[in-house]
C-alpha cells in the first residue's frame, strides 16, 4: 500500500512501511517531485444525474485515457494483464460505471472491469485510477462523504494512485470531517494537485480566510533559476514531449 506519507484520513497516525522511491515506478505518467505516489489531477467536468446515479464524460475520457496510457507503457495492454487488474479503474456510482466500461471496451481494454468502490474493498493492483464524478458549485459529494469510501480509495494501490475530479468541488466538499479539503491541502503542498497538462495548481496561501471553492489557483510551471528552467519544469516539459497530446483518447 502506497500513499502520501502521512493522511488526514488517520490522523497522520498511518505511516507507509517502505519510502516509495524503493518500489518500481510505473512509466507513461509524471510524477510530480520525481516519486511521489498519490497524484490528484484536477478536472472541471459537468456531473449529470442518470436514473439517481451520476456521471461525468470528462472524467471518464481523462480516466480512461490515463488507464490505456499507463496499460501501454508498462506492459500491461493483454488479457491477463487486464483481466486480473494490475492496473485498475474504479468510481462510486453505476452511471460512471457504465460510461466506463463503455469507453474502455471502445479503446481495446474491455479485458477489465471496472467495479463500483464498494466492491473494491480488499482488492489490491500496482495502479489504481479513481473517478470521483461530482462537479458542482456547491460542494454537493454525495457518495464521496463518506470517509469509509475514501480510505477505500487511497488503500487499493501498490505503486501508484491517480485521482481525477473537480478539486474546487471536492475540497468545499460538505462532509462532517473536512477530509477532502485536508487531502487536498497535504497533496497540494506536496505540488501533488494537477491540471490536465500536468501542471501543479495550489491552494492560495491564506486558505482559512478565502471561500473554499476560491482556495485554488494555477501554479505556473515555468519557473526559473538563473535564467534556467528548474528541473520540475524540465521533467514536466520531457513528459509533455514524450507522451504526444496528453492522456485523452
Amino acid at each position: 500500500m502506497l500513499i502520501i506519507q502521512t493522511t488526514p484520513l488517520h490522523g497522520g497516525r498511518l505511516l507507509a512501511a517502505k519510502e516509495a522511491s524503493s518500489f518500481p515506478q510505473p512509466t507513461g505518467v509524471w510524477l510530480p517531485g520525481g516519486d511521489e505516489r498519490t497524484i490528484f489531477i484536477h478536472v472541471e467536468g459537468k456531473e449529470e444525474n442518470v436514473e439517481g446515479s451520476w456521471r461525468n464524460n470528462m472524467e471518464v475520457q481523462a480516466a480512461t485515457g490515463l488507464f490505456h496510457l499507463i496499460a501501454k507503457y508498462n506492459g500491461w495492454h493483454n488479457l491477463e494483464s487486464l483481466s486480473t487488474g494490475r492496473i485498475a479503474l474504479s468510481t462510486p456510482y453505476t452511471a460512471q460505471c457504465n460510461e466506463l466500461n463503455e469507453r474502455l471496451r471502445r479503446i481495446g481494454c474491455g479485458a477489465f472491469k471496472v467495479e463500483s468502490v464498494n466492491k473494491m474493498q480488499g482488492f489490491e493492483c500496482e495502479v489504481m485510477i479513481l473517478s470521483c464524478v461530482r462537479s458542482n458549485f456547491d460542494g454537493i459529494v454525495g457518495f464521496l462523504e463518506d470517509y469509509r469510501r475514501l480510505n477505500i480509495m487511497l488503500t487499493r494501490a501498490r505503486l501508484l494512485t491517480l485521482i481525477v475530479g473537480n478539486a474546487k468541488t471536492l475540497c468545499n466538499a460538505r462532509d462532517s470531517k473536512g477530509l477532502w479539503f485536508e487531502l487536498l491541502r497535504e497533496l497540494s503542498i506536496r505540488d501533488c494537485v494537477v491540471n490536465e497538462n500536468f501542471e501543479p495548481i495550489e491552494m492560495l496561501r491564506h486558505e482559512k480566510q478565502t471561500q473554499r471553492d476560491d482556495a485554488w489557483k494555477l501554479r505556473r510551471p515555468s519557473k526559473k533559476k538563473n535564467g534556467k528552467d528548474d528541473a520540475r519544469t524540465l521533467a514536466a516539459r520531457s513528459f509533455e514531449k514524450n507522451s504526444g497530446h496528453g492522456f485523452c483518447v
